[in-house]
């Protein structure tokens, strides 16, 4: 039986007191639901954590696409006029260059598809409603991101694998912390298959991209969503996302954080010669690369 060494119990002991990094929303600050807002849908809680990858009810489940949004009370919270929503992030997000697209921020809402050929999947119009989005680095001075609506512009998509009108999860979800492209609209998708939707989701899962840059704030930690009083519909929150430093080769899991999954990656691989694990280059992973894990852990 092999002996683990100081460096990997060292690992292994600090694993079990780490808690992992959020890219999510994770507190509430304030809600207040304005005219409009949807009966049963003010649960501010909704919109902590990921996007919704199923939707409906036992007996009625729907895949999560860009033609079936999350819509149940414990998902989505509805705004209204004159209402506004403040949240605040697990984790600040970042401007950085080195986002993909330049994305630093994802905002996820329950716009969709209307069906140029019913059940096909042919995208049409996007159904949205709107809504502001504003950052704050301390929750005291706001900054409103312009030209972005809450509601849209690319609907949620949670699976690769998943046709339009699914009602089981597919193998393959796709990545929340992913951007798509921003140039791509609703209306460059209109009259497509829905393979080619999900070619131009590439692997991402849609929503609303935010670059911190393009209002001048090099970090948010709160984000508020609001519609103006007067406003017609109700815009409706699902999650809020931030998008991740580039990988770090030591987050083998690829979950945006370096973390007792890693640990337990690292341990298989323990003696091997890599290249995967081989943090340090030395052609083996071995303790040096535990080391170097050590002084990445979260």
């Amino acid at each position: 039986m092999r002996r683990l060494s100081v460096p990997v119990l060292a690992l292994l002991t600090l694993a079990s007191a780490a808690s992992a990094q959020s890219w999510f929303a994770t507190g509430v600050v304030s809600y207040a639901p304005g005219t409009g807002a949807a009966p049963g849908h003010r649960q501010p809680q909704a919109a902590l954590g990921e996007p919704s990858r199923m939707t409906g009810y036992t007996g009625s489940l729907e895949t999560v696409t860009p033609f079936q949004p999350a819509y149940r009370p414990d998902q989505v919270v509805s705004i209204g006029a004159g209402g506004q929503l403040t949240l605040e992030l697990g984790s600040p997000a970042t401007d950085d260059a080195g986002h993909r697209f330049g994305v630093d921020l994802i905002v996820f809402g329950n716009a969709f598809f209307t069906d140029m050929i019913a059940g096909t999947g042919t995208p049409l119009l996007c159904a949205g409603e709107g809504g502001r989005i504003e950052l704050s680095a301390d929750g005291a001075t706001w900054v409103l991101v312009p030209d972005l609506m809450v509601d849209g512009p690319l609907p949620t998509m949670a699976w690769v694998d998943a046709g339009p009108y699914d009602t089981l999860e597919g193998q393959t979800p796709t990545d929340f912390l992913r951007a798509v492209d921003p140039a791509v609209t609703a209306l460059d998708l209109e009259g497509v298959s829905y393979a080619e939707v999900v070619a131009a989701y590439d692997g991402g899962a849609g929503g609303v991209g935010v670059d911190l840059a393009s209002v001048g704030l090099a970090t948010a930690r709160f984000v508020r969503f609001s519609h103006p009083a007067g406003s017609a519909g109700s815009p409706e929150i699902d999650a809020v996302v931030v998008v991740p430093p580039a990988r770090d080769p030591a987050d083998m899991d690829g979950n945006g954080v370096v973390d007792a999954g890693d640990i337990g990656s690292l341990l298989v691989l323990f003696g091997t010669a890599g290249p995967e694990g081989d943090l340090d280059g030395s052609g083996l992973v071995d303790s040096g690369d535990i080391g170097s894990m050590l002084l990445r852990f979260s």
